[in-house]
């Protein structure tokens, strides 16, 4: 079940425009306190339908600055529950501080507990020389690279009206002292119903690695709002013994 970890800050990583849309962006699609719920689910023939754990992502309502520089504060956390326990057990709490003028992350702090394995690091961006520094490894980065949840944000800012259904994306974002750049493909619009409620959404497919977990190449949909605010309501993931489902509580 290490795999739920990656699912829930997948919504993070869904489009990350070019390097040209650097800039000065105006934000008017969040503020300051949005606070995020969501509910990770499993089902298997084995299991029938289950809960898998909780994640929240949140804008802190504290003025915080990094470098003299003002910054959003995002975390993001949560955890396994239920019977999934029994096999495995994951707690995190991520916390992106993000420039408040060009939404690029300028810090990045992880505590995660894997079963017996727990990590903790503080990682600064220097996104002028292209480069992160975490407590063990300095790495470079290409321009407009974001964190897991830097992007989330990131994204909500920007115009989906000219996407075609099978247009491509590639994703530049820092992860685990690596930089990942996987390939988004945009498979439309459609109206779907939730237990929150019906939406007209945006739907995107992101790439993943073939193997024992994914048996193809693009085994994951997401489904965004198709508004301003563009809110992630629905993500569903085929494995190779079930299927994972992650949804917008609140």
């Amino acid at each position: 079940m290490k795999i739920i970890l990656s699912l829930i800050f997948l919504f993070s990583t869904i489009l990350i425009f070019p390097a040209s849309n650097v800039g000065i962006l105006e934000n008017s699609h969040f503020n300051s306190g949005e606070k995020l719920s969501f509910w990770v689910g499993f089902t298997s023939m084995l299991t029938g339908k289950i809960s898998a754990g909780d994640a929240q992502i949140e804008i802190s309502t504290k003025l915080n600055t990094v470098k003299n520089q003002k910054v959003y504060q995002v975390i993001g956390k949560g955890s396994t529950n239920g019977f999934v326990e029994m096999f495995y057990v994951i707690k995190y709490n991520y916390e992106s501080f993000i420039d408040f003028d060009d939404f690029q992350p300028m810090k990045l702090t992880v505590n995660k507990f894997e079963n017996d394995k727990k990590k903790e690091d503080v990682v600064y961006f220097n996104q002028n020389d292209h480069f992160a520094k975490s407590k063990n490894k300095r790495t470079q980065i290409p321009t407009n690279v974001q964190d897991m949840l830097s992007a989330f944000y990131y994204i909500r800012m920007q115009d989906f009206s000219s996407l075609k259904k099978g247009d491509c994306l590639q994703v530049p974002v820092f992860l685990d002292d690596t930089v990942i750049n996987s390939k988004i493909v945009f498979d439309g619009r459609e109206s779907i119903e939730t237990k929150k409620g019906k939406f007209k959404c945006v739907i995107f497919k992101p790439m993943m690695m073939k193997g024992n977990i994914f048996k193809q190449a693009f085994p994951a949909t997401v489904w965004l709002t198709d508004d301003e605010n563009r809110y992630p309501v629905l993500f569903e993931l085929k494995l190779s013994v079930g299927k994972m489902r992650v949804e917008l509580k609140d």
